[in-house]
């Protein structure tokens, strides 16, 4: 699991390391855009396996496989509520962006092309538009550890997905 360090460079006490492998510490020259969390950051830290969302919290650091998941569950609180307004995708995608970055959306969609990869439902042309997303390699491991596994895929039926993909990519396009 790779973690962002949003507030400073990485360095003695500013990550946790006692109950968890490290394997690789990065500290940029400056704060850099990461387009895996969508903002800027100091440097990030590789751990073997997963830390708990408290951990990340108690030291203020971001992971990809949170931004994912809470996008996701935003989206899908979105969807039930305008669906059952009447609403179709569009509308869906356009109330999601008042609250999410278009980043993350994308990254949102790309971790739900690559984790269902199998899943003949979504379109080429969607796979293809969101392969060039940057994400995270662990955040589409299908692995017990992965917040990824947990957040309810089959909340939006992926035929349904493919077209808020659709709807997000026509106005990704003309933006």
């Amino acid at each position: 699991m790779r973690t962002f360090s949003i507030k400073r460079p990485v360095s003695i006490g500013t990550f946790p390391k006692d109950r968890y492998t490290v394997n690789e510490i990065v500290n940029f020259d400056a704060r850099t855009f990461c387009p895996e969390i969508g903002r800027e950051a100091w440097g990030y830290i590789d751990y073997e396996g997963y830390l708990p969302k408290k951990a990340l919290d108690d030291y203020e650091l971001i992971a990809q496989e949170y931004q994912v998941y809470d996008t996701w569950k935003k989206l899908v609180d979105m969807y039930a509520k305008y669906r059952e307004h009447g609403y179709g995708p569009n509308e869906t995608i356009e109330g999601l962006r008042d609250h999410v970055s278009d980043l993350l959306i994308k990254n949102l969609f790309a971790t739900y092309c690559k984790v269902r990869s199998h899943d003949g439902r979504i379109s080429d042309k969607n796979r293809d538009f969101y392969s060039v997303a940057v994400i995270c390699e662990d955040t589409a491991k299908w692995e017990s550890w992965n917040p990824i596994t947990r957040m309810g895929l089959d909340d939006i039926h992926p035929a349904h997905v493919d077209q808020l993909m659709d709807s997000f990519r026509k106005t990704e396009a003309t933006s």
